[in-house]
């Protein structure tokens, strides 16, 4: 998977059902969402609407 061109790394929280780790490289810049609320799919969704 991809985030607007940038390979994406997520790493499911342990102890959580929803939730985790999504880091990604854009344009040079290392940029992470950690989160315990939101899936892997609302963070990617998120990310990809940050940079449109």
């Amino acid at each position: 998977m991809n985030i607007n061109g940038s390979e994406e790394r997520f790493e499911p929280r342990a102890n959580y059902i929803a939730g985790g780790l999504l880091r990604w490289v854009q344009d040079g810049t290392f940029i992470e969402i950690d989160s315990k609320v939101f899936t892997k799919e609302e963070m990617i969704y998120l990310a990809k609407s940050m940079f449109n």
